[in-house]
């Protein structure tokens, strides 16, 4: 007998990540949704179409998996825990970004406001803190009760094995079947475009490397046997080696281009303006976390580096 395979690929030509993913799939007899897309009605009945399509329906389900926490991943959960209570399996990490817990949420702030500052950029993220305060003080509206069940890297959940890969977020995981050579890895790698390594503080306060992390995930899922990826956005692949190798050199070149515009000494910010231009301004936060990030591999390759100065980071290559 085929096990139950429904993949939930919901198209969209506007958004540059062309499609939003989730996967409804079974472990250990169990009927399991593998993410949960975007919050807009749209995919929820795309999703609803999908299952009845194959003879189920949400209540039929048994268990939530995430990859990680982002928006993008958890919009259906309210709807189907509004209809059956789950056990939501997760990262420790994303406990408090999913119950929106104003202590963290507070906390993160005031994370975001120190590492702005430093970058040189604070003025430019008015915007973005104004938007994360606006978030704290509708918490309790946003908040995503479940019952939370925590897995780590390393354990066995079922069929599969839980592989840590942190790097696109502090909570991503990714769900491995050996037998089948089957791997739901979220946004850790996609086939078509490039994952943004995103700075965003653990629990504790403490900086998350993120381009470091998000560089030893690719290695790790560079050297595993995957016959098939099932990603959180584009199409499942096979070619997953030859396409994790890309991105690993992808990186090294970006890295590789920001070493030679540090001719002389950089802020965070101008480090950025100077790699990204335009492209600073529409998507700050984003092009910022990936030029921190490659600033961290450069010092951590003692190629450039970094002075605390007057309340800034002042890099500087090393020639």
């Amino acid at each position: 007998m085929n096990m139950v395979q429904i993949p939930i690929i919901f198209e969209e030509s506007k958004s540059g990540l062309q499609s939003f993913n989730c996967f409804v799939t079974e472990n250990n007899g169990q009927l399991v949704l593998i993410d949960g897309g975007i919050p807009h009605d749209a995919f929820f009945q795309y999703a609803e179409q999908m299952l009845m399509q194959r003879g189920y329906d949400f209540s039929d389900l048994d268990a939530i998996y995430l990859t990680h926490h982002h928006e993008d991943h958890v919009g259906l959960l309210p709807l189907i825990l509004a209809k059956k209570q789950l056990p939501v399996y997760v990262h420790e990490e994303a406990i408090p970004r999913l119950l929106f817990d104003t202590n963290f949420l507070s906390m993160r702030i005031a994370f975001y406001e120190q590492f702005y500052t430093r970058m040189d950029c604070l003025a430019d993220a008015r915007p973005r803190l104004e938007k994360q305060r606006a978030t704290l003080q509708k918490a309790s509206e946003k908040r995503i009760e479940a019952d939370y069940r925590v897995i780590a890297a390393g354990d066995k959940l079922g069929r599969f094995d839980i592989i840590g890969l942190p790097g696109h977020s502090t909570d991503s995981i990714g769900y491995y079947d050996a037998q089948t050579q089957e791997l739901y890895a979220g946004d850790t790698i996609l086939k078509n475009t490039s994952t943004n390594a995103i700075i965003d503080p653990l629990v504790t306060g403490e900086y998350m490397h993120a381009n470091l992390l998000q560089r030893q995930s690719l290695e790790t899922i560079k050297n595993m046997p995957i016959r098939h990826l099932y990603a959180g956005h584009q199409p499942i692949f096979s070619n997953v080696s030859e396409i994790a190798t890309q991105k690993i050199s992808r990186l090294n070149d970006k890295a590789q281009h920001l070493l030679t515009l540090l001719e002389q000494p950089m802020t965070g910010r101008q480090a950025t303006q100077a790699f990204y231009n335009r492209l600073y301004e529409r998507q700050f936060s984003l092009v910022l976390s990936e030029i921190a990030g490659q600033l961290d591999y450069l010092q951590q390759q003692q190629k450039i580096t970094a002075t605390f100065e007057n309340g800034l980071y002042v890099f500087e290559r090393n020639d």
